[in-house]
């Protein structure tokens, strides 16, 4: 008796042996599966012809919750006969699909029997006769995947005996198709990048294609620009210096006549000789400046160091105004301090600053003063204010108003006359000479433009620094 247990034993342990193995076996294929790289529809197919030629069963069915919402779908199907050459089995994906339904969330293995009415009743192993189904569960990333069928057609029973081995193939199984849906995603989400990438690289280069032209047609349109301002520019200076010497000739005529060279000139023909002797002046002022402004744009003009006397240069400019405010309306003051008495500067440059300011102030100024201040600044700087009560600038205009051809208005190059080059000479002379010039002005109240030149006083001069009236 004794005998007959062992020998019953030790056939039991080759049994558990051989399950063993065969499992083994069947799981280390599973992973080969995965390894080949196929996608997650290609390797299910694959593990179900794995299970039918290593397990003996009739059919093998794997059933995977496909999406967010859980829906199962077939993922793998093969079956002994059709591996054989035969039918591929009489039961159609709605069948497995019901199975795999029917064990819901469940995670232990489940064995099923057909019944009459073509559906499923849930049995022990023991309780198969000649045909079982077996639905073992699998979990992917921890949540429920699907689930592996069996279907065996000879002694199910014995088929299903080990159903927790089985569970562990099954498992494996999921993780293998967990890992393969995750190498889909991310070769999906690859070829939507390269996709991408590919767009943008091409985007990228259109792009940098359009930048070439573009930057191609900025520097044609810049030295087109350079020429045509190039050509402007020596055009202004032959048209100028062309106009200058009939108008030369004009002044030195009118002048010799409103002196009496040619014969008595009588009061009328007096005013009208001074009108044409203002005008013409103004025409020869408007010449000057283009000339100059042609000199500053060829980088011909240059600098010189003098010793200047500044109450001398300002009684200069005063007498190169074409005409002066009338006194019973505007008062001219004119403060210089003792210390500001001289400066080390370049006189003509100084000069033609100061005479477009204070023109600008007296064109400018209807009613109540002009007045222009020359005071030491810090160290040996020079600070030149010149302040009016005119019509004042806006400040939406005041940032421009150094450039070039800029006045306060449209307008007020018709009203007062003038190019509107005069504080773009300001501008420029007073860098050239080192130094800085600022604005402020309101609307109705007056400007003040204010020059600070560094390094230009030398010593004192009048001793007194009372400020002069000049009406």
């Amino acid at each position: 008796m004794s005998d007959e247990r062992t020998r019953r034993a030790l056939a039991e342990v080759e049994e558990q042996r051989d399950d063993a193995v065969l499992y083994l076996s069947t799981i280390k294929l599973v992973l080969g599966v995965l390894a080949r790289g196929h996608r997650l529809r290609a390797c299910g197919q694959e593990i179900a012809e794995v299970l039918v030629r290593q397990l003996a069963v009739e059919t093998g069915a794997i059933v995977l919750a496909d999406g967010a919402g859980g829906e199962l779908a077939l993922a793998g199907f093969a079956t002994q006969s059709q591996r054989l050459g035969g039918s591929a089995g009489d039961l159609d994906e709605r069948g497995w699909l019901m199975l795999a339904r029917l064990v819901g969330p469940a995670v232990q293995p489940v064995c099923f029997r057909r019944v009459t009415d073509g559906g499923f009743v849930a049995v022990a192993p023991a309780e198969l006769a000649d045909e079982g189904f077996l639905v073992l569960p699998f979990t992917m990333g921890g949540d429920p995947g699907g689930a592996v069928i069996l279907h065996s057609i000879t002694a199910p029973t014995q088929a299903f005996a080990r159903s927790h081995a089985l569970a562990l193939v099954a498992e494996i199984v999921g993780q293998a198709l967990s890992a393969a849906r995750s190498r889909e995603s991310v070769e999906t989400l690859c070829s939507k990048l390269e996709t991408e990438l590919g767009l943008t690289r091409r985007v990228a280069f259109a792009k940098d294609e359009t930048l070439r032209s573009r930057e191609d047609r900025i520097s044609r349109l810049t030295d087109e620009l350079s020429r045509s301002n190039r050509v402007k520019t020596e055009f202004l200076g032959m048209v100028s210096h062309e106009l200058r010497t009939p108008l030369n000739a004009i002044l030195g005529y009118a002048s010799l006549m409103r002196e009496g060279v040619g014969g008595p000139v009588s009061d009328e023909h007096s005013s009208f000789l001074d009108r044409v002797l203002g005008s013409t002046r103004h025409l020869n002022t408007l010449i000057d400046d283009i000339l100059f402004f042609v000199q500053l744009e060829a980088d011909r003009v240059l600098v010189r160091s003098e010793r200047v006397h500044t109450e001398r240069l300002l009684e200069q400019v005063l007498a190169l105004m074409p005409t002066l405010p009338d006194p019973e309306q505007v008062q001219v003051r004119i403060d210089v301090h003792p210390r500001a008495a001289r400066m080390q500067v370049d006189g003509d440059l100084l000069r033609r600053v100061l005479f477009h300011l204070v023109g600008n102030a007296f064109k400018f100024t209807s009613r109540g003063e002009a007045v222009v201040t020359v005071r030491p600044g810090d160290g040996d700087a020079a600070i030149i204010t010149v302040r009016d009560t005119g019509v004042g600038i806006a400040p939406e205009r005041l940032q421009q108003v150094f450039d070039i051809f800029a006045q306060a208005d449209s307008s007020t190059t018709r009203r007062y006359n003038g190019l509107g080059i005069g504080l773009t000479l300001v501008g420029r002379c007073v860098r050239l000479l080192g130094g800085e010039v600022t604005a402020r002005s309101e609307p109705g109240v007056g400007s003040e433009f204010r020059v600070a030149l560094p390094g230009v006083l030398t010593d004192t001069g009048r001793p007194d620094g009372r400020p002069r009236f000049l009406h």
